[in-house]
């Protein structure tokens, strides 16, 4: 049998102490024994191949034993714990640069969200995978999605998803645009409220003048994440421009807690922040769409 011959192999591996080929060998066992149904076996293979990946600082082979193992909480219904190993996975995945890989576990992870009645996190994720595999023409996964939208009833496979980017994008360009408006009408109004005690103070002309040249202008989501993609690409000018509207929307106390987390992480974009930190323990939608920004530096 296959699993025989694996064997053989990783002995031969052991002796001459090819740990790479180890690693790499251990992991075939356990796609071996999880397809025979034997999970228990099969998870122990992985965290032998994962320790010895540790070991030699192969963090391709990391990032990829980490979504395997994920598969084996998943086939247990522990979608829970499935769900952590892949983050642990896409950390990996994005700071080595690995956009195919990062895709690979970016769409299970819209499979353990899907399981967790999770929906609009399972719609984010694999819509940002669609956007990579389109961009790269990685036609395994564009295969994939366009199963996944067969049964999930999306019209016209991968135009299904093209429709599902566009109505995620739209929901969340009303509710940062209307936090946007909010914060601008909150300043408009501090700035009336400081013009009127110029007034008394004989100042009134040249607050004015102020104030007209800060007050922020209104732009859509979709503008401000061109501004802050323009910017890191070096263009200094829209990263001001990118910054003071994000300085003038987070003065707002009223802004809702995850478009404010969206707005932080690009600031900290803004001001060269990169890595795995600008994501961790924000919403996935959110983590999302930093991760879409950083992968186009890759």
């Amino acid at each position: 049998t296959a699993l025989v011959f694996l064997k053989q192999s990783l002995a031969i591996q052991q002796q001459i102490g090819d740990k790479s080929g180890e690693g790499t060998t251990l992991n075939n066992m356990a796609t071996t024994a999880h397809a025979r149904g034997d999970y228990d076996t099969a998870l122990a293979f992985l965290k032998q191949s994962l320790a010895i990946q540790q070991q030699i600082g192969d963090k391709s082979g990391e990032g990829t034993t980490l979504n395997n193992i994920s598969q084996i909480y998943d086939a247990r219904g522990d979608y829970d714990t499935a769900l952590d190993f892949l983050k642990q996975s896409l950390a990996i995945q994005q700071q080595i640069g690995n956009v195919a890989g990062l895709c690979d576990t970016l769409f299970n992870m819209g499979h353990m969200h899907w399981q967790n009645d999770e929906q609009a996190e399972a719609l984010q994720a694999w819509v940002t995978v669609y956007g990579l595999a389109k961009k790269l023409n990685l036609a395994q996964l564009l295969e994939a999605l366009t199963g996944l939208a067969n049964s999930l009833g999306l019209p016209g496979g991968l135009a299904g998803w093209e429709a599902v980017a566009a109505a995620l994008t739209a929901q969340l360009e009303d509710k940062a645009q209307s936090s946007t408006t909010s914060a601008a009408e909150t300043i408009q109004a501090t700035s009336s409220n400081e013009m009127q005690a110029s007034e008394e103070e004989g100042q009134h002309a040249e607050t004015q003048a102020n104030d007209d040249e800060d007050a922020p202008q209104d732009i859509t989501l979709d503008q401000l994440f061109d501004m802050v993609r323009v910017a890191m690409a070096g263009d200094a000018e829209a990263g001001q421009q990118a910054y003071a509207v994000l300085q003038h929307v987070l003065g707002d106390p009223a802004l809702p807690d995850d478009i404010r987390a969206l707005f932080i992480s690009l600031r900290r974009l803004l001001e060269g922040e990169r890595g795995d930190d600008l994501w961790q323990g924000l919403p996935d939608p959110i983590a999302n769409v930093i991760r879409g920004l950083l992968s186009r530096e890759l």
